[in-house]
């Protein structure tokens, strides 16, 4: 929103025009058709008028709330409105103006396409079925009352039906699971990933009873697009794009997640040379992180420091990913006793696993057994405190973040909620002895033991 104001600013600066004022509709470089409406606002407005091409003026009845212009006008009653049929202009370029009291305030040049008539009468249409960009089908039919086509019914593809209905947690909700290309990606391949993420949102729904909203999966082979997509999607600045950019130039089917949204960076080739096991454990692993764990915390990872990420514990939040990777792929059979007793000799019989706790930890640990470690650790935790301890360790975990007690201590400054603007709050949210207690208390209450009692534990297992 502040990006947006900016804006609004550098164009009231340009052209000359200081009443704080924006034509929303009809919007710049749009096409409009059949009947609409005229759409605004402007700050402490006098008389209003709209003129289409310096002709007779129009007026706009003023006053309704916009509660969105009171950081730029002071006050929520500025919105203007007027309904207006865009066949009475002639098909091709517009321009309309927005005066008050006589003064020009905004302006737009657009596109109009008529039927050839002001009004179209006693024609009809047989219902059409058109798809949407996020999955949805939608139903659409003529309506001589709006003078054009209306949807009477939308509908989702299986497995992802009523995801819109989910009450957003954050502005990055989707509608719908989808998956969006740089243009690259084959169709077999899109196709693909859209069935795994419709298993994983099965599973979910009948063994751990949730149905997270929507999210988008962006696929692609160019590292500029994938950074631009990633930039936007987390409304982070230039100072991200280098990072990002070498991270998706890495061309292999490595996934990335982040709140409701996945970025895959892939080759065809290399993807058609994985085995199918191999991209619906991806897909399922970056599924896990996204719907569930940041659907439940309301948070996304990481910044990349040396201490504690909101997520908790690295090795339970990586190794419950593995988990989940396992049940979808073996039909949520937990693993064999035979790969385990190999797992079990891969890692050290000392091994101390709070010290996979932290990203630091997890860096400087042996790449020989962390992996070993941190996946045996979750297997022994979804075999004695059940798949659902995962949803409830994260669930109060995100419960805690939302309470009043999470914020004793901090700055008054600091922007409280999940997103990027919360990265410093973040770094030190755990450097407070009360806050690891909880932390203690949310993993004893889920697993049914402290952290340190499950290392003791995991300890044991491996003599």
């Amino acid at each position: 929103m502040q990006r947006q104001f900016m804006s609004w600013l550098m164009a009231l600066a340009l052209t000359g025009i200081t009443q704080a004022a924006t034509l929303e509709m009809p919007a710049p470089n749009t096409t409009q058709s059949g009947i609409g409406v005229i759409t605004g606002w402007v700050c402490d407005a006098g008389e209003l008028t709209v003129e289409f091409d310096e002709g007779v003026p129009i007026p706009l009845v003023y006053g309704s709330q916009r509660t969105d212009t009171v950081p730029v006008c002071g006050d929520d009653d500025n919105g203007f409105v007027a309904i207006w049929n865009w066949s009475k202009l002639n098909d091709g370029l517009h321009t309309a103006v927005v005066y008050d009291d006589g003064l020009e305030v905004a302006r737009a040049t657009f596109l109009v396409v008529t039927p050839g008539v002001e009004f179209l009468r006693g024609v009809w249409s047989e219902p059409q079925t058109i798809q949407l960009s996020n999955g949805q089908k939608a139903q659409v039919e003529w309506s001589e009352a709006r003078q054009g086509f209306v949807a009477t019914d939308y509908s989702f593809p299986p497995g992802t039906e009523g995801c819109a209905a989910k009450e957003a947690r954050t502005d990055l909700l989707t509608s719908c699971d989808r998956v969006i290309s740089d243009g690259s990606i084959d169709e077999e391949i899109l196709t693909e990933v859209e069935a795994h993420m419709a298993l994983s949102r099965a599973y979910a729904r009948e063994h751990l009873g949730i149905d997270p909203p929507g999210s988008k999966v962006f696929i692609g082979t160019d590292p500029e697009w994938m950074t631009d997509r990633y930039l936007e999607a987390f409304q982070l600045g230039e100072g991200y794009r280098p990072g990002k950019r070498q991270s998706f130039s890495q061309c292999e089917p490595l996934g990335e997640a982040g709140l409701y949204t996945i970025f895959i960076p892939v080759c065809n080739d290399l993807w058609k040379d994985s085995s199918e096991v191999a991209e619906r454990n991806l897909v399922a692993h970056e599924w896990w992180h996204t719907n569930v764990q940041y659907y439940l915390l309301n948070a996304y990872c990481c910044a990349d420091n040396d201490r504690m990420q909101l997520v908790g514990p690295e090795w339970l939040f990586e190794g419950s990913a593995e988990v989940w990777v396992l049940l979808v792929t073996n039909d949520f059979v937990i693993d064999s006793e035979q790969e385990k007793a190999w797992r079990r000799e891969r890692v050290p019989a000392d091994f101390n696993l709070l010290d996979l706790n932290t990203r630091r930890g997890w860096r400087e640990a042996s790449d020989k057994h962390k992996h070993e470690a941190r996946d045996l650790a979750a297997y022994m935790l979804a075999e004695t405190a059940g798949l659902t301890s995962f949803v409830d360790f994260y669930g109060q975990l995100g419960d805690y973040y939302a309470s009043e007690a999470a914020k004793v201590g901090l700055d008054s400054t600091d922007s409280y909620g999940f997103n990027h603007r919360l990265r410093e709050f973040g770094i030190t949210f755990f450097d407070s002895p009360e806050r690891l207690e909880k932390l203690d208390e949310i993993f004893q209450a889920a697993f049914g033991r402290t952290m340190e009692e499950f290392a003791k534990e995991f300890r044991d297992s491996l003599r």
